[in-house]
């Protein structure tokens, strides 16, 4: 899917960009990364490490495939705006992707860049909201009550769509089905840690370490579920 949707290609002016909004999920980036090609798989054990060029937000490297350094929540949507404006201004294809968080949601940036993105009308921009329910200290909902997404992204000029998160299939129908003439946003309802039951709903696990045992059972659990 990624291969197919997003051309991953830095330096290569025709590509369409990513941009992890949501810093602290790079694990997964770098996952991406090691399909694409782009970091050798032994790379990830220097994870976090010092000197290594994986560290816990992505930062630009483009021979490692990282176009955007991330981590201060928020500022992921603005720089999209500023590549998909450019772009329009350009007269190309390119689209830009962007993956935000709902607890990223709390932070005023992201509706600024909300009510920018609609107001130029820019339908190249395509952001994927994880709607997980949990950030780093605890439930949404707790820390700041911010519902009703769909009604509010639409509120704000956008294009809507509500998928399960954790369906392949889902995705790829959405991003196909993208429409033209607002930005669009696809809210993915995702469960926190799916398929570890240790881990699912389990808030201490948003930055913690697995053991040996950890890892095993997770990885036995996974297994199982496929």
């Amino acid at each position: 899917m990624i291969k197919k949707h997003i051309k991953l290609i830095p330096g290569d002016e025709t590509n369409d960009h990513l941009i992890l909004s949501k810093g602290h999920a790079c694990l997964a980036y770098y996952a991406a990364l090691i399909e694409l090609g782009f970091i050798d798989e032994k790379e990830m054990k220097t994870f976090e490490k010092d000197g290594s060029n994986l560290m816990g937000h992505p930062i630009k490297n483009l021979d490692s495939g990282i176009e955007f350094s991330t981590g201060s929540l928020g500022m992921g949507l603005s720089i999209a705006n500023g590549l998909c404006l450019a772009n329009k201004k350009l007269g190309n294809r390119k689209k830009t992707y962007v993956i935000i968080g709902d607890g990223e949601c709390g932070e005023g940036s992201i509706w600024e860049a909300a009510l920018t993105a609609a107001h130029y009308g820019l339908d190249n921009l395509i952001v994927f909201l994880d709607k997980n329910g949990y950030q780093q200290t605890g439930k949404t909902k707790d820390i700041l009550l911010n519902e009703n997404f769909i009604e509010k992204w639409k509120s704000f000029g956008w294009n809507v769509t509500e998928i399960d998160g954790h369906s392949f299939n889902q995705i790829d129908i959405s991003i196909k089905n993208i429409m033209k003439d607002k930005p669009n946003i696809i809210i993915s309802k995702t469960i926190k840690g799916k398929g570890i039951s240790f881990i699912e709903f389990n808030n201490a696990w948003h930055h913690s370490v697995l053991t040996k045992t950890n890892y095993e059972n997770a990885l036995t659990e996974l297994n199982d579920e496929n």
